[in-house]
């Protein structure tokens, strides 16, 4: 199994989130990549970085988004979602 993390921005810049994402890195032992997307500051945002976040995901893979509206998950909950 493979992760990728599909950020938005530039998020190893901050330094904070760096650290928390290395440790969860480590802790997880699987393969996980931090690839960070170009976002754009015009009035076509949504469709340039839709565009963007389809680059990188294939027609077989599975796919979270995390929004601070979606639905609250567990650690144990989400880890026993990416077992199966």
């Amino acid at each position: 199994m493979k992760i990728n993390i599909l950020s938005l921005g530039k998020f190893k810049l901050n330094q904070q989130h760096k650290k928390i994402f290395e440790y969860y890195r480590m802790r997880i032992r699987v393969k996980t990549n931090l690839i960070e997307l170009k976002t754009y500051k015009t009035d076509k945002k949504c469709i340039l970085e839709k565009k963007e976040i389809l680059k990188y995901i294939n027609k077989d893979d599975f796919v979270f988004v995390l929004d601070q509206h979606g639905e609250n998950l567990s650690s144990m909950r989400f880890s026993k979602i990416l077992k199966n």
